[in-house]
């Protein structure tokens, strides 16, 4: 164990207070999915647009069941508001999921930064012990330059995170449209999905279209006359074939989309389980290690490594709680509700 400088302890202990207090407030304080979002929809510029696009379709098929003369008319003026309402659902899921990113890539990016300082802090000092051992003769040149060529990695490291950092906040910014926080990152709420993949086709967008482009298709069908030309007859049962091959495939499609969900879900929860109890024990090492310190056992470099351990293992916790909670924003969409009502 080499020797280390009080200014060099200082800073370790300093860093990883800070990287604490950011947990601890990200644990406290931090806002909820709806609040988060609720924020990020009212500085948007175009989320309201998606709102409105869909009240516009809604209009338009509420005149066209007023005005329609056909049975025809009304159901393409249904297929129109259904393909609004997935265009609609897509946008609003396509926003929750860059708002997430934006918060969770910040976050990630500011503890980046912090490991590369603390990083540069080890390089710094082995640099200045292997400069002590080189003046009195105990090591060679090669392991100084070696030492050097360290720290000067270390501290490009840093810059790069530290740039990576400020583009991550600017897209908070950008995205969100607010200014980035640590408390902005929300925590994995609580979620059950639906108990039966039939709730989960009733609201099937791509299911449902295809339902009723099959009604479409019969209703040409029944209404050809009675010497319409044989291969138009042919062309439009052969059109009606399709279209209820369509729907078989849509159903299979939108039940083979619950289960992976289901699955996704199920997997997700089991990983922010073992990466929680990774944080805690690493935050438990790091606390030991700050005994020893104290005692002698060991030095700061080392305090640091545990350090950069526990950040280590906060960035994994959040990846996985990201992809819970955009997972849910999923199942939420499909559903027909808000992905950030939660």
């Amino acid at each position: 164990m080499h020797r280390v400088s009080k200014t060099f302890m200082c800073l370790s202990l300093i860093y990883l207070v800070a990287a604490a207090q950011g947990a601890a407030a990200q644990g406290a304080v931090a806002l909820t999915v709806r609040e988060l979002m609720s924020a990020a929809s009212e500085a948007s510029r175009d989320y309201a647009l998606f709102g409105i696009d869909l009240e516009l379709a809604g209009l338009k098929k509420g005149k066209a069941d007023i005005e329609a003369k056909a049975e025809l008319d009304r159901l393409n003026a249904e297929s129109a508001y259904l393909s609004a309402l997935a265009d609609y659902r897509s946008s609003t899921l396509g926003f929750y999921d860059e708002v997430i990113e934006a918060v969770y890539s910040a976050a990630s990016a500011q503890l980046d930064a912090e490991i590369a300082e603390l990083k540069l802090a080890n390089a710094a000092e082995d640099e200045k012990y292997a400069a002590l051992l080189f003046e009195s003769g105990s090591s060679s040149e090669v392991e100084l330059k070696e030492a050097q060529i360290a720290r000067k990695t270390a501290a490009t490291d840093r810059r790069l995170a530290e740039r990576s950092l400020k583009a991550a906040v600017e897209a908070v910014a950008s995205t969100a449209g607010i200014a980035w926080k640590p408390e902005l990152v929300p925590e994995a709420p609580a979620f059950s999905p639906p108990a039966e993949v039939e709730a989960w086709l009733a609201k099937d967008t791509a299911l449902s279209r295809a339902r009723l482009a099959e009604r479409i298709s019969a209703l040409k069908t029944a209404g050809l006359a009675a010497n319409a030309p044989k291969y138009d007859k042919r062309i439009q049962e052969t059109e009606l074939l399709k279209a209820r091959a369509a729907v078989i495939s849509a159903e299979e499609a939108g039940r083979q989309s619950f289960e992976n969900g289901l699955k996704n879900l199920e997997n997700q929860a089991a990983m922010m389980q073992i990466r929680s109890e990774e944080f805690d024990l690493s935050e438990t090492s790091y606390e030991d290690s700050l005994k020893q310190l104290e005692s002698g056992l060991v030095s700061a470099s080392d305090v640091n490594l545990k350090a950069i351990a526990v950040l280590n293992s906060r960035k994994n916790l959040l990846q996985a709680r990201k992809s819970y909670l955009k997972t849910i924003g999923s199942f939420r969409s499909a559903m027909g509700e808000d992905p950030a009502g939660l």
